[in-house]
C-alpha cells in the first residue's frame, strides 16, 4: 500500500507541479502589470486594479470556466484511447469560446458607463475604460489558450506549458517597461502588453502541439467536426463556468460586504491581505485541482474507476498535508505577515486577529479545489454548479451577514469557512458513492441488476469494510440494491439517493488501491469487456445469457497437434491447447502458463470470437499478493495450422482494448488471402448523445499496424425501422468481397459495417429480423430467440406459448427462417413443438429423471418438460438444431441435444460437466460457442464427417 501510494503521488506531483507554475506564473503577469501601472500614480493604479479585480476577473472566470468541459471530455477521451477525439474537443471549444468572447468585449467597450451605473467616479471610471480597453485582445487569447492547455493537461503534458509561460513571463516585464516607461503609452500600453503576453503564451503552446510527437496521435490538424454537436458541447461548457464564476463572484461579494461593515476601510484592509494571502495559496491548490482532473478522467476514460477513487485519496491527502503546513506557518507569523503589504499597526492587528480563520480557510482550500477536480474529471460540473449555489449563496452569505451585522462580530471570513466545509461534505460523499468512483464496474457486470448474489456481495464487502450501525447497512444495502435493479441513468440514480441519505450515514473512505507496479503496466481490469446499459425494450426480451464459461478445471500436461504458444505481458510462457470431439459431444479449451496454478485463474478462458481459422481468445490472471487486488485480462489470437506438414498453429498477443464494451460486442474477421485480420466492436459514442439512435462509435484492430482506431459511423435507418436497435446479443461475421461484420440484436435487427471499405466508409446498414408469430406474444409468451448463421442465413426462436417465465419450457416450440436471397427479405421455415419429438424411455429417464415414465406405455414419451436454451443452429444442416439443457440443476450433468427439426426426431445426446448451480433456471447454464476453426485444424476428427464444433469446456493445465 506504500508503495502504491508513492507511486500515485509521483504521478500527482509531475502533473500538478508544472500546472502550478502556470497559475501562479499567469498570476504574476496580472500583479506586475498592476505594479507598473501603480508607478504611473494613484489613479492609474486604482484604474488598473479596478480593471483587473473588477471586469478582467469576470471574462477569466466564464472563459477559464467554459474550458473545463475540454478537460473533461478530451481527459475521457484520451483514457479510452479516442485520440483523434481530442483535437476536435479542443477546436469545438475553441469555436465556442471565440464566440462568448463578443458579447464580453462588447461589455468592456461600454466598460466606462456600465462603471459610473455601479457607482465609481467618473475620473476612476474613465481611466479604467482606457486600460480595459488594452485588454480586449486578451479575451480572445483566454479562448485559444484555455482549451489548448486543457487540451495538453488531459494527455499529462505539463512542462512544456510551463517552460513558455516562464519564458513569457521575462519577455511580458522587458515589454512592459519599455512601452509603459520608455515609450510613454500608460495605461493602454500596460495592458496592450498583457494581452501580447498572453497571445504569446498560446501561439507558443499552439506550435508545440503541432510539432511535438506526443500530439501526433490527438492533432489530427483542422476539422469541420469542430462545428457538430456545439448545443450539447455548450451546455457542458455552461455548467462549467457557472461552477467557476459562482465561485469568483463569491469573493466579490465578500468585499463589497465588507465595505459595508461599521469601518469599512480596516475591514476592506485586513481583507485584502487575508484574501492575497489566500489567493497565492490557492495556486497551488489549484494545480491539484488540474492534476486531480486529468488522473481520474483518465482513469474513468479507461474504464478504471478504483484506480480513479485512489487517485482521489492520494491527492485530497498530499493538498490537505501542504495546506496544513502552509497553515502552521501563517499561524506562527500572524503578528509579522500584513507588514509585507502594509506598515500599519491597526491592520497588522485586525490581520492577527483574523488569522485563524484564514489558516481554517487554507487548509479547506487545500481540499475543495481538488474535489472540484475530480468533479470536473468525472462531468459532474453541473452538480458543483449547484453545489456552489447552495453552499455559497444560501449558507456562506446569509451566516456572514448574520454574524458581522446581527452579532457585530465583524467577520465576515467565518463565510468562506462556512461555504467551503459545507461544499467539502457534500462533494467528499458525493465523489465516494458515485457509480463513476468505485462501483460503477460492478454495477454494469449486471445488466437490469437480475443477480442477487452480486448485490448481495456488493452489501457484505461494504459491511465488513466500515461497521455501522444495522439501520445504516441497511440504508447502503438499499441503496445499491436498487441502483443495480433499476433500469435509469445511474449517475442519476445515485444523487437522488445520495442527498436521501448524506445526512444519515458517516462520510465512508476509498477502500481501493493500485499496485505498486501499476504505473509501469496499466491499472488492474475488470473481468471482460464490460457492457454498457441496454435501451428500453418493447416487448419481451430474451433472458441474460452469462458469459461463456464451466467451473471445470482440469491440470493436464499434455499438448497435440493444435497447440500453440506465445509469451504474455510479464515474459511469461502461455500455450492454448483445443481438445476436438464430435457434435454433439462438446470440444474443450486448454490454457497452461508455467508457474501459475489453476487457483491463480478467477475465470476461465473465454473465446470471445472466432472466424474461419481464427479464434480470439481472453484469459483472466490474478495479480500476486501484495500488488494489489483484482484481475488483469490478456487477449490472444489463435490461428490454426494447416494440418501436417503445413503451417503450425499461432497464438499472437495483442494489446487490450480500453474501450468499455462487453464480450458479446467483439467480431473478428478473417483474411487469409492477405494474412491479416481485423477484430472489431461496436459501442454508442458517448460523446454524441444527442443523435445515439444515428451514430455509434467503432473500434478497429489492424493486424498489420498492431493498434487499434477509433471512427465514428452513422446508421442508415429503413423508414419503417428507425431507432429499433436496443442492445448488441452477438455478433456475426458475414464475410464477403466488403469484410462484413453484423451487431445482432435478436430482438430488432442487424447493424452491418463494411470493414474492408476503407477508412471513408461511415455507414452502418439495418437488417431487420423476423418477429414471432402474434399470437404468441398475446399469450405473453417467452421468446429465446437464440441463434442467426452468417452465411447462408437462417434465424431460430424458441417460445413457450402462454407461459409467463424466464425458462423456455412446458410445451415449447420453436421456428426458422430463412434467407433464400441473402440479407433481403426473411421466410418462415421449419415449425417444431416439444410435444412432437418423441424418444425412447432411457433417454427420457436421462434427460428428465424427475418425470414419471410409464414404461408400458405403448406410446414413446416426449420431451415437453425440458427446460431448454441456447439453440445453435447447425452450419451444415439448417435443419440440426444444438440446444443446451439440464436435467437437475443441482448436479453437474449438463446436456447437449441435436433435434432434426424436419423430420422431429432427437438426432443425438450428450453429457458433459456443466458445473453446480442453485437456481432452477437453465439461464445459469454455461453457454458455448459456436466455430468453425477446427475445419481448419489438421486432426482425424475432420476426416469425413460433417464436423461443427462448439468450445463448451475450458479448463487451465
Amino acid at each position: 500500500m506504500c508503495a502504491a501510494t508513492a507511486v500515485e503521488m509521483r504521478m500527482l506531483v509531475r502533473l500538478a507541479a508544472p500546472a502550478v507554475l502556470v497559475y501562479m506564473i499567469n498570476y504574476l503577469m496580472s500583479m506586475s502589470t498592476q505594479i507598473f501601472s501603480g508607478h504611473l500614480g494613484t489613479l492609474e493604479l486604482a484604474a488598473a486594479s479596478l480593471g483587473n479585480t473588477g471586469i478582467q476577473v469576470f471574462a477569466y472566470g466564464l472563459m477559464l470556466g467554459m474550458g473545463s468541459a475540454v478537460e473533461t471530455l478530451c481527459g475521457q477521451a484520451y483514457g479510452a484511447n479516442k485520440f483523434d477525439m481530442l483535437g476536435i474537443y479542443m477546436q469545438r471549444s475553441t469555436v465556442l469560446l471565440m464566440a462568448t468572447g463578443i458579447p464580453l468585449a462588447v461589455l468592456y467597450a461600454f466598460s466606462r458607463p456600465i462603471l459610473i451605473l455601479l457607482g465609481e467616479s467618473p475620473e476612476i471610471a474613465s481611466a479604467a475604460a482606457i486600460f480595459v480597453y488594452g485588454l480586449i485582445p486578451q479575451i480572445f487569447a483566454y479562448a485559444s489558450n484555455f482549451p489548448i492547455q486543457k487540451f495538453m493537461q488531459a494527455q499529462s503534458i505539463m512542462a512544456p506549458s510551463a517552460y513558455i509561460s516562464t519564458a513569457t513571463l521575462a519577455v511580458h516585464l522587458v515589454l512592459s517597461y519599455l512601452v509603459v516607461y520608455k515609450f510613454g503609452l500608460g495605461l493602454l500600453g500596460a495592458s496592450l502588453m498583457l494581452s501580447v503576453s498572453w497571445w504569446i503564451i498560446v501561439i507558443g503552446q499552439f506550435i508545440y502541439i503541432v510539432t511535438s510527437s506526443r500530439c501526433r496521435l490527438t492533432w489530427t490538424g483542422f476539422s469541420v467536426q469542430a462545428f457538430s454537436g456545439l448545443p450539447e458541447f455548450f451546455k457542458l461548457s455552461l455548467a462549467s463556468a457557472i461552477m467557476l464564476c459562482l465561485e469568483t463572484w463569491y469573493f466579490q461579494i465578500l468585499v463589497l460586504i465588507a465595505g459595508l461593515l461599521k469601518d469599512p476601510e480596516m475591514a476592506l484592509a485586513s481583507l485584502s491581505v487575508c484574501m492575497t494571502i489566500s489567493g497565492w495559496v490557492f495556486m497551488i491548490s489549484v494545480g491539484f485541482n488540474a492534476a486531480a482532473s486529468v488522473r481520474v478522467s483518465n482513469e474513468l476514460g479507461a474504464g478504471n474507476p478504483k484506480s480513479a477513487a485512489f487517485s482521489v485519496v492520494v491527492v485530497t491527502v498530499l493538498s490537505f498535508i501542504l495546506a496544513a503546513i502552509i497553515s502552521i506557518v501563517i499561524l506562527f507569523f500572524r503578528d509579522y505577515i500584513s507588514y509585507i503589504y502594509t506598515g500599519g499597526d491597526d491592520v497588522a492587528a485586525a490581520v492577527s486577529k483574523l488569522t485563524p480563520l484564514l489558516a481554517l480557510t487554507l487548509i479547506l482550500n487545500g481540499i475543495q479545489p481538488v474535489l472540484s477536480g475530480v468533479a470536473v474529471g468525472c462531468g459532474w460540473q453541473a452538480f458543483v454548479a449547484y453545489v456552489n449555489v447552495g453552499c455559497y449563496y444560501v449558507v456562506g452569505i446569509p451566516l456572514g451577514c448574520l454574524l458581522g451585522f446581527y452579532f457585530d462580530l465583524g467577520a465576515a471570513w467565518v463565510t468562506q469557512n462556512a461555504g467551503h466545509m459545507e461544499r467539502y461534505d457534500r462533494r467528499h460523499l458525493y465523489a465516494d458513492r458515485d457509480p463513476g468512483v468505485g462501483y460503477r464496474e460492478d454495477r454494469l457486470e449486471q445488466r437490469g441488476g437480475r443477480s442477487k448474489e452480486k448485490i448481495e456481495q456488493v452489501g457484505r464487502q461494504q459491511d465488513a469494510s466500515i461497521s455501522r450501525p444495522r439501520m445504516k447497512r441497511w440504508i447502503l444495502y438499499m441503496i445499491n440494491r436498487n441502483v443495480v435493479r433499476s433500469q435509469v441513468d445511474l449517475p442519476k440514480m445515485c444523487k437522488v439517493h445520495l442527498f436521501i441519505v448524506q445526512f444519515t450515514i458517516e462520510i465512508p473512505y476509498f477502500r481501493s488501491a493500485i499496485p505498486a507496479s501499476q504505473a509501469r503496466d496499466g491499472p488492474p481490469r475488470p473481468a471482460g469487456l464490460h457492457r454498457r446499459r441496454a435501451q428500453r425494450h418493447h416487448g419481451p426480451r430474451p433472458p441474460d445469457e452469462p458469459p461463456w464459461k464451466t467451473a471445470t478445471r482440469r491440470v493436464d500436461g499434455e499438448r497435440n497437434a493444435t497447440t500453440a504458444a506465445a509469451a504474455r505481458s510479464n515474459g511469461g510462457p502461455i500455450q492454448v491447447t483445443f481438445w476436438i470431439a464430435r457434435p454433439p459431444r462438446v470440444s474443450h479449451l486448454a490454457v497452461h502458463c508455467a508457474g501459475l496454478a489453476p487457483d491463480a485463474f478467477p475465470e476461465l478462458p473465454l473465446v470471445v470470437a472466432t472466424d474461419d481459422d481464427l479464434a480470439l481468445i481472453r484469459i483472466s490472471v490474478s495479480r500476486p499478493q501484495g500488488r494489489g487486488h483484482g484481475r488483469s485480462d490478456e487477449f490472444f489470437v489463435y490461428r490454426a495450422g494447416a494440418g501436417t506438414g503445413g503451417r503450425p498453429p499461432l497464438l499472437l498477443m495483442i494489446p487490450e482494448p480500453q474501450q468499455l464494451y462487453g464480450d458479446r460486442k467483439v467480431g473478428i474477421l478473417s483474411c487469409r488471402a492477405d494474412d491479416k485480420f481485423f477484430i472489431a466492436t461496436l459501442v454508442s459514442d458517448p460523446f454524441t448523445r444527442h443523435d445515439r439512435h444515428t451514430t455509434r462509435c467503432i473500434h478497429l484492430f489492424d493486424s498489420e499496424t498492431l493498434a487499434w482506431s477509433s471512427r465514428l459511423v452513422h446508421v442508415d435507418w429503413p423508414t419503417n425501422k428507425k431507432y429499433q436497435y436496443a442492445v448488441t446479443n452477438k455478433v456475426i461475421t458475414i464475410g464477403g468481397r466488403h469484410g462484413s461484420i453484423g451487431w445482432v440484436d435478436l430482438w430488432h435487427g442487424i447493424l452491418v459495417y463494411d470493414v474492408l471499405r476503407g477508412c471513408n466508409n461511415d455507414v452502418l446498414r439495418f437488417i431487420p429480423l423476423p418477429s414471432p408469430p402474434e399470437s404468441d406474444l398475446q399469450l405473453q409468451s417467452m421468446v429465446y430467440r437464440s441463434d442467426l448463421k452468417a452465411k447462408g442465413p437462417t434465424y431460430f426462436a424458441m417460445y413457450s406459448p402462454g407461459v409467463r417465465t424466464t425458462d423456455v419450457s412446458g410445451d415449447w416450440q420453436a421456428d426458422t427462417w430463412r434467407m433464400k436471397d441473402p440479407w433481403v427479405k426473411w421466410q418462415q421455415g421449419r415449425h417444431l413443438k416439444a410435444s412432437k419429438i418423441m424418444v425412447d424411455h432411457t433417454t427420457h429417464s436421462s434427460l428428465l429423471p424427475d418425470e414419471p415414465d410409464d414404461q408400458d406405455a405403448e406410446e414413446k414419451p416426449v420431451l415437453t418438460r425440458l427446460r431448454v436454451c441456447n439453440p445453435v443452429v447447425s452450419r451444415h444442416d439448417d435443419d440440426v438444431v444444438y440446444i443446451l439443457t439440464k436435467p437437475m440443476h443441482q448436479d453437474h450433468k449438463t446436456c447437449v441435444i441435436a433435434v432434426d427439426v424436419r423430420t422431429k426426431a432427437l438426432r443425438g445426446v450428450e453429457e458433459f460437466d456443466g458445473g453446480r448451480t442453485t437456481q432452477r433456471s437453465t439461464h445459469c447454464i454455461p453457454t458455448y460457442t459456436q466455430t468453425d476453426i477446427f475445419r481448419r485444424m489438421g486432426t482425424e476428427v475432420e476426416e469425413e464427417e460433417e464436423v461443427e464444433q462448439w468450445i463448451g469446456h475450458a479448463f487451465y493445465k
